[in-house]
């Protein structure tokens, strides 16, 4: 083989091999990115649980006549949390609804809405309190 054959082909092995690793580099790129946004999704999803469950806790630990009297308001939660070392804050709007099954028996309904982006989120937990 030639001297301009054997650098021909060194050139090309050369491309070749640079080609694969910046796809290889694209394709690890998009995994990183993907698996951080799944875990600020995760995170956001958790926060917003915690924070209905909290709501929730606070109408089952009154006396049974007080639970949802009067009405709660839905209101605001600020939640700060850090995330790759920036200080960020995520904003929970809560809403509770009481409503009497039948004397004896309570269901609340504690809603949790957020926004990820532009796209809007919700959780809902739902448990019942009793009289007895």
């Amino acid at each position: 083989m030639s001297w301009k054959r054997r650098g021909v082909s060194l050139l090309l092995e050369t491309i070749v091999t640079l080609g694969v690793f910046a796809v290889a580099l694209l394709v690890t790129m998009g995994i990183i990115t993907g698996v951080s946004q799944s875990s600020a999704q995760s995170r956001e999803y958790t926060l917003a649980r915690e924070t209905a469950r909290q709501a929730m806790e606070e109408q089952r630990n009154q006396p049974f006549a007080s639970i949802g009297v009067p009405p709660p308001a839905p209101y605001l939660v600020v939640v700060p949390f850090t995330n790759n070392g920036q200080s960020l804050a995520i904003e929970y709007t809560v809403s509770v609804t009481v409503h009497d099954a039948g004397g004896q028996y309570k269901d609340i309904l504690v809603k949790v809405s957020w926004k990820h982006g532009d796209i809007p989120r919700e959780i809902q937990l739902e448990t019942s309190a009793a009289n007895l």
